[in-house]
């Protein structure tokens, strides 16, 4: 949960100096994107990846561990991985918040930003399901 806390306030403070040096649109395409690739990354590491491997792992992340000279587990990567998710999250939030504003209308916004925080809520939940599906198998 501090955790949690800290990776907000980490990305706002970034999406803070990084917002008007390279603007909205730049800013919101570069979360979405490193988001949506660290969400296809689950995949390898769900599957490719040994539970408890001990220093053991497939061919997919021999890159991984011979960059940090150090053996890891599939818990550590897929919790790196979890914070690495909300950070983006809350920066691309963050910045359709803002942009939204300069953007739409009143009436138009405040059904729009609704739509979208009950969106971006299911969507963030249903991701901690896809992560943590195969840890009780």
């Amino acid at each position: 949960m501090t955790i949690s806390v800290c990776v907000r306030i980490l990305s706002s403070i970034v999406l803070y100096l990084v917002l008007n040096r390279i603007g909205r649109r730049r800013s919101y395409f570069i979360a979405v994107v490193c988001f949506s690739i660290i969400t296809l990354l689950t995949i390898p590491v769900q599957r490719f990846m040994l539970k408890n491997s001990e220093g053991k792992l497939n061919f997919v992340f021999l890159i991984i561990r011979y960059v940090a000279f150090c053996y890891i587990e599939q818990e550590i990567v897929i919790f790196i991985m979890n914070i690495l998710l909300k950070f983006f999250a809350v920066s691309s939030y963050t910045t359709i918040y803002i942009y939204s504003n300069e953007l739409f209308p009143t009436g138009i916004r405040n059904t729009g930003m609704g739509l979208c925080s009950i969106v971006a809520r299911n969507v963030f939940l249903f991701q901690y399901i896809i992560l943590y599906s195969n840890f009780n198998q």
